[in-house]
């Protein structure tokens, strides 16, 4: 009888110690789990704030693009701008050529009937004379 209870108390301390050891493995397991958790939980976190920094990036990159495509339109119609300029510098560059020749053409028959009236004159003269 003292052997069964011996035998049954050393049965139930080893009980006791294999609980005991399950209760700290189970602890440990646990603590090692919440500690996975929140490491999962902190990279979510700081993936989330990259995904929003990277969208304002993104919002950054679509503003410079957006601004360079105004600018290079603001450029070609101010390019189209200065070439209706040209033309119109050219065509008024061109009258002005056109005109200056009818001018010169002018002076040209002025002087040549200048000359005429003076050879009339002098003729005139010499007549008046005899």
């Amino acid at each position: 009888q003292i052997q069964i209870e011996a035998s049954n108390k050393v049965a139930d301390l080893e009980a006791i110690r294999i609980a005991d050891f399950n209760k700290r493995s189970a602890q440990m397991l646990d603590a090692a789990f919440q500690k996975t958790k929140i490491e999962i939980i902190t990279k979510e976190q700081e993936l989330q704030q990259q995904n929003v920094e990277l969208e304002t990036l993104r919002t950054e990159l679509l503003d410079v693009q957006r601004s360079q495509l105004e600018a290079e339109q603001g450029l070609k119609s101010f390019e189209k701008e200065l070439e209706e300029r040209f033309e119109t510098i050219t065509q008024k560059e061109r009258q002005l050529q056109e005109t200056l020749s009818v001018l010169d053409q002018r002076k040209l028959d002025l002087e040549d009937q200048e000359s005429k009236m003076e050879q009339v004159s002098i003729s005139l003269d010499s007549r008046l004379a005899e």
